[in-house]
């Protein structure tokens, strides 16, 4: 006989008492007894006494194992319905995974698993236990009360559908992690997350949306209709302070919003893309306390999410923030792993190079410094400032460079007027100018201020004008110009400006132009007076540019010159 309860009893089973202690401290967060044992056979007997509403079975037990424990649980009338969820420090592969569901397990975490997502599945068999309770106690009412039949018999069809549709839930749900779990690359993840999600449930629209750098808009990474069309492109952006808008509310506020019915809703901002949102449902994705995004999925019948839909896409939620976390540490370890090979290529290359030329000039000269006339002492003396120069670019540039990777250079946006920063630079590069006959200018209006980095964007300017005087033979041009450009939607005015350094040089090949910001790719030549680069110059502008919310490019033909353009946010004239 079974004993009476008043609370929900989860049996859980490990053959290890810390992990039973460790356990049953998580599980204590929740309103449930639990009764624990280190065997099979015990766990068996407790199953014939106790009405569980759940049980949590480690594989790996000395005797009978956790897969024949749930067999002759299955085996048995009295115990065959309990849901059993398999925990295991060893299996995690597709292998054991189906052999646990083949058992009888309904669903199989793989240790350490994170509290979180063991909590709120254990919420989905508390809330089915307590729905089993009900339909229970109506049951026994009915064998008091033959009047009562039909109004009971209506809420156990009810009771029924909603249990169908949860049992549909789980196994989709199930299925879904299984995937978004096995993908780390960030694109292709979210990608297979909103495909997966719409494959196995059908909404009308679903979308990840990530918050940029600056945290103060959203934007669309993957997006998917029901049938099978993108609606919105990835790369729509939805600005955080916008007045309207369940996306951008959820970003900011950090909350979970549902609209049953969006024709009343006042958060609700239309899209002419998708006309025929009826209700939604919006989680921010987190990681740790930081909200990074928002899942968004809507639908095209009223009131198409109740309570059991939200707590099934909240656990989907939390799973997919943890994919987009191993995701993006996965890209940074790649990315810290080419930026060494980068490092030390240019450590070993470039810097070797001037290093030998300086130690065979300098042995040169203390050998044959007795024999060598004043003009042979003084060209080979430029020849060794010369170098000496070329290492201490190459040195600037990698401390520079490595700082920026380390987060060290600290990133300080304001107000910059462009005409004087500008003016700043071509005074500092005149003699250089001069000395290879090239006439150097700016055509920078006064009283244009961008928003940026000052020490940034003077870097940038700098490196971009010494490398069109370093490409430009003599008696050409190096001109520096400027002028406000780009529109967005709901803005006055330009938004952006467009610096451009422009020079009658030797031009770039095509090929050679798809080099030149990457940084796994050694490229650097010569210039005019064989003057040398470090192949680290125009990837550093690359990165400083795009701190500051800008981007560039290069235009270019072989024998026709360079022009070199980059984009800047615009910035409204301080009055004094």
């Amino acid at each position: 006989m079974k004993q009476a309860q008043t609370k929900p009893q989860i049996l859980i089973v490990d053959d290890k008492p810390q992990n039973l202690f460790a356990l049953e401290a998580l599980l204590g967060q929740l309103d449930v007894e639990v009764i624990q044992t280190t065997s099979g056979a015990e766990a068996l007997g407790l199953a014939l006494e106790h009405d569980f509403a759940l049980g949590i079975i480690d594989v790996q037990m000395p005797g009978m194992d956790g897969y024949e424990l749930v067999e002759l649980l299955r085996g048995n009338p009295t115990t065959a319905s309990l849901p059993v969820i398999f925990v295991s420090a060893i299996y995690s592969d597709e292998y054991h995974h189906r052999k646990g569901y083949d058992a009888g397990a309904v669903d199989f975490l793989s240790k350490p698993f994170i509290a979180e997502i063991l909590l709120s599945k254990v919420g989905v068999f508390l809330d089915l236990y307590h729905q089993r309770v009900r339909l229970q106690a109506l049951i026994n009412e009915l064998n008091d009360k033959n009047e009562a039949l039909i109004q009971v018999t209506g809420e156990l069809q009810e009771a029924n559908v909603a249990l169908s549709k949860r049992a549909v839930q789980l196994e989709a749900s199930n299925q879904v992690s299984q995937q978004i779990t096995s993908v780390l690359e960030l694109n292709e993840l979210l990608t297979a997350v909103v495909r997966s999600i719409q494959t196995k449930f059908g909404y009308y629209f679903v979308g990840v949306w990530l918050l940029n750098e600056a945290k103060d808009r959203v934007i669309l990474q993957a997006g998917l209709g029901r049938d099978g069309s993108q609606r919105l492109e990835p790369g729509w952006p939805i600005e955080l302070d916008t007045g309207h808008g369940i996306i951008a509310w959820v970003a900011r506020s950090g909350q979970v919003y549902r609209a049953d019915d969006v024709s009343v809703d006042d958060r609700f901002l239309v899209m002419d893309l998708l006309p025929e949102t009826r209700s939604e449902v919006a989680f921010p994705l987190r990681i740790g306390q930081e909200v990074i995004g928002v899942l968004d999925i809507q639908s095209d019948q009223v009131a198409r999410f109740d309570d059991e839909d939200q707590r099934m896409l909240q656990t989907l939620t939390n799973q997919i923030a943890i994919a987009i976390r191993n995701a993006r540490l996965y890209e940074l370890e790649k990315q810290l792993n080419t930026d060494k090979d980068k490092f030390f290529s240019i450590i070993s290359h470039d810097l070797r190079s001037p290093f030998t030329s300086l130690l065979g000039n300098t042995e040169l000269m203390v050998k044959m410094i007795d024999r060598l006339s004043q003009e042979d002492i003084r060209e080979m003396s430029q020849s060794i400032n010369n170098q000496a120069k070329a290492a201490h670019r190459l040195l600037e540039n990698l401390l520079t460079w490595s700082q920026l990777q380390r987060g060290r250079i600290e990133y300080d946006p304001g107000p910059v007027e462009l005409h004087q920063l500008v003016g700043n630079t071509v005074t500092l590069l005149q003699e250089v100018a001069q000395s290879k006959e090239i006439q150097l200018e700016q055509t920078i209006e006064d009283e244009l201020f961008v928003y940026a980095d000052k020490y940034m964007i003077d870097t940038v300017i700098r490196n971009l004008t010494s490398n069109a005087l370093k490409f430009t033979p003599p008696g050409g041009q190096v001109i520096l110009s400027a002028r406000p450009n780009g529109f967005l939607p709901g803005k006055k005015g330009p938004s952006w400006v467009e610096v451009s350094v422009i020079d009658t040089g030797v031009g770039i090949s095509p090929e050679d132009i798809d080099k030149l910001f990457k940084i796994e790719v050694h490229h650097t030549t010569p210039g005019t007076a064989q003057e040398q680069g470090t192949g680290l110059g125009l990837i550093l502008c690359r990165e400083m540019v795009e701190k500051n919310g800008g981007h560039i490019w290069v235009e270019s033909e072989l024998g026709q010159g360079t022009t070199v353009k980059f984009t800047v946010p615009i910035a409204v004239a301080e009055k004094g």
